[in-house]
């Protein structure tokens, strides 16, 4: 149950005893004029919140994270007391097992040169364990601090039943781009189904030479799985392969030359709804979880909670 679902149950509520209190404190026919306007913006805002939360429950996410054993106490730890715990199903994947922290081992050296290796072995276990639990499956890193309300809200505009591919978009190497994966991207249950059939074709699927993302981007392609633009409808980007401040300010040399739609630095240019941002380390996963989910203000029709 998410936080915003309960907001919407709670302004639902506070309209009812509300309504309920000016039909015993005023004459009839003021009563009928407050509440016919009260009534309009409350129930559409209860409306509103129902929706929301009817949208969030319809979409069912896996969410995998690339660990390995140095980071399960420095990053990984902090993924399952933060963003992970809104995820349906929640894993994370290293090179050996942890059963004390419900780690899966792949039994996949470490190192950058493996990292292919180690993503589709993540992604042939999840297909054959956990296809049928998830409807969009999201591969993140362990610095990855993921919106989950967010992505949700997104992905249930779309078809799960369509080979879709969707991240932060990177124009090199391949003929569609690939999708960074430092900022996290997603598949849907078809393009994990057409990668669980048939992902271990070499020439469909080449590890190139570990490069895991561009790996992937190859992959997708050649199974004909389709990567969205997901830009929103002012062109502004969801999902970041750097640190947000990065792409508020200074930017990145890397970056600007590889970013497939222009990159462009600034808050403004980044979405309203984010999705995910990457190179969030540990502790600082705890602040953002603070400043995205407890703080409110009371500018801006903000809500002042006494």
């Amino acid at each position: 149950m998410t936080m915003k679902w309960m907001q919407g149950v709670v302004i639902c509520l506070v309209v009812i005893v509300t309504s309920l209190a000016v039909l015993l404190s005023s004459p009839l026919r003021k009563n009928m004029t407050l509440l016919t306007s009260f009534d309009r913006s409350g129930f559409q805002a209860c409306q509103r919140g129902r929706s929301v939360a009817e949208r969030l429950s319809s979409v069912r996410l896996l969410c995998w994270v690339m660990t390995m054993p140095s980071n399960l106490q420095k990053k990984a730890r902090y993924v399952r007391e933060t963003w992970g715990k809104r995820c349906d199903v929640l894993l994370f994947f290293s090179s050996v097992e942890n059963k004390a922290l419900s780690v899966i081992g792949l039994n996949v050296s470490e190192g950058r040169r493996h990292l292919s290796d180690k993503t589709f072995s993540a992604f042939r276990y999840v297909y054959k364990h956990y296809f049928n639990q998830a409807d969009w499956f999201l591969k993140a890193d362990d610095d990855t601090y993921v919106i989950v309300d967010n992505l949700k809200y997104y992905l249930s505009k779309f078809d799960k039943n369509r080979g879709l591919y969707f991240g932060a978009t990177f124009s090199r190497i391949t003929p569609q781009g690939y999708n960074s994966g430092g900022a996290g991207y997603v598949l849907s249950k078809e393009a994990l189904k057409r990668f669980g059939e048939r992902g271990r074709n070499q020439t469909a699927c080449p590890y190139h030479r570990g490069i895991e993302d561009v790996a992937m981007g190859h992959c997708m392609y050649n199974l004909g799985v389709k990567l969205v633009n997901t830009l929103d409808e002012k062109n502004r980007t969801r999902f970041h392969a750097y640190h947000p401040l990065t792409h508020m300010e200074a930017g990145d040399k890397y970056l600007n030359s590889v970013s497939a739609y222009g990159y462009r630095t600034g808050a403004m240019n980044i979405s309203d709804l984010p999705l995910t941002f990457h190179y969030i380390q540990g502790r600082n996963m705890k602040a953002v979880e603070f400043y995205l989910y407890h703080v409110h203000h009371v500018g801006d029709g903000g809500t002042v909670l006494t």
